[in-house]
């Protein structure tokens, strides 16, 4: 019919076909050549089928070895891949299991006899141009001192914990350190205005939420406590606002300094931005994650225990939030990440 696109199964042309000695560097066909698939069509049956002429296939056979193939460690092995019996949208991923993403991707890469020890776990650009540089022994001590100002602050497992955050490593180590304790981490887009962020906090109810005085774009600052304040306000349940220091309002009276980096060099500015403050709740991140003890015993979680909750845009009603397990936030991306 005129107007329609062609199915895939009508399109044979192929627009690229990488060489072998490509195919076989990929981690894809290490996979196959590890379980003896010859091709690609056997790859998919035998990841998603069960063949009655190959005990080495269907969803359960490959989300369980998945997880010894990518060397995912539980510290209480589950009972069984996966239970559907309320049905397939009910799906309990690895009954019985429990383990910590924090200690998958952070901790055991941070002990003392890891390879990974002193190597970065994460590069931040700033808009200025600053570089930082952040190992995996950094990045435990920051998450565990976060884990500690969370607990210190009333937040245990299944509490929720906003994220109202500029772009700075920091964030990071905040959402590991809300896996460390078991609270759901929910991001909320710095871009978004205050009616955004309000809804978000109004549904999620976290008692505790992480934001920065503000942040730079195109090279100017744009502030964000007022606009938390205001999401606050309209909102409720926030008792903790933990303040990041990015556009340097935590030395003076709380006013802007604002450093940019010119032609002839950097140059100093001050703005007289009075930073909103309220006493009795809020913070600066120095004083409440920057104090705390950088010494936490990452809790073990059953498989199904909330690690975030994700919202959708909500360009079409009202944003709804997106339940993702410790189980579910770390095999797949760890899936998708390896096989890419």
């Amino acid at each position: 019919m005129p107007g329609t696109s062609p199915s895939l199964a009508d399109i044979d042309e192929i627009a690229h076909e990488p060489g072998q000695e490509f195919v076989e560097s990929t981690n894809v066909w290490q996979f196959m050549q590890e379980y003896g698939i010859d091709d690609y069509e056997e790859l998919i049956a035998r990841t998603t089928t069960d063949l009655e002429d190959e005990p080495d296939s269907g969803v359960d056979w490959f989300w369980d070895e998945l997880v010894d193939y990518l060397g995912i460690e539980f510290d209480e092995a589950y009972d069984e891949v996966r239970d559907d019996s309320e049905g397939p949208q009910f799906t309990d991923w690895y009954p019985g299991g429990e383990l910590n993403i924090a200690h998958n991707v952070v901790d055991r890469h941070a002990a003392v006899d890891a390879e990974r020890r002193n190597t970065v776990a994460t590069i931040w650009e700033g808009e200025h141009g600053d570089v930082r540089e952040i190992t995996y022994h950094e990045l435990h001590r920051q998450s565990n001192r976060v884990a500690n100002a969370l607990e210190e602050r009333g937040v245990g497992t299944g509490d929720t914990v906003g994220l109202y955050m500029p772009m700075v490593p920091e964030v990071v180590s905040i959402l590991y350190g809300c896996f460390k304790v078991g609270a759901i981490a929910v991001p909320i887009f710095s871009g978004f205005g205050v009616d955004a962020a309000a809804t978000r906090i109004a549904d999620a109810e976290p008692t505790v939420l992480f934001t920065g005085d503000g942040f730079y774009r195109r090279g100017d600052p744009v502030f964000l406590k007022s606009a938390a304040d205001e999401a606050i306000a309209a909102a409720g349940h926030v008792e903790h606002t933990i303040v990041f220091d990015r556009l340097g309002s935590s030395s003076g009276a709380r006013s802007v300094s604002e450093r940019r980096a010119g032609p002839g060099g950097s140059r100093e500015r001050t703005n007289e931005h009075e930073i909103p403050w309220t006493d009795d709740r809020d913070e600066w991140w120095a004083d409440a994650v920057g104090a705390a003890d950088d010494e936490y015993e990452t809790k073990s979680l059953a498989s199904d225990q909330e690690s975030m909750l994700l919202y959708s845009s909500g360009t079409t009603g009202k944003p709804k939030g997106i339940v993702h397990t410790h189980a579910g936030a770390l095999v797949q991306p760890a899936k998708e990440v390896h096989f890419g």
